[in-house]
């Protein structure tokens, strides 16, 4: 499976992606600057299965997303 996770900081956006053999899949990312948010994208690919996500900011309440199903993508924003 591929995650996708993209912050802003002071030079704008930055964007990375892994590939993930083992799961559950545990990232902390600290970055700084006046702009906070972000966004996290995980797709399956073949005959699918469930993904979900959760991102928590600053111990704030977190935002997650479930899909199911062939090529299924679970997406968390707005945070």
């Amino acid at each position: 499976m591929t995650i996708a996770y993209s912050v802003w900081n002071d030079d704008g956006i930055s964007t990375r992606s892994e590939t993930v053999k083992a799961l559950p899949w545990r990232k902390v990312v600290k970055t700084k600057g006046f702009t906070k948010g972000g966004s996290l994208l995980i797709s399956l690919s073949g005959s699918g299965g469930t993904a979900v996500c959760s991102v928590t900011v600053d111990h704030d309440t977190p935002k997650t997303s479930t899909a199911s199903g062939p090529s299924a993508a679970a997406s968390c924003s707005g945070f």
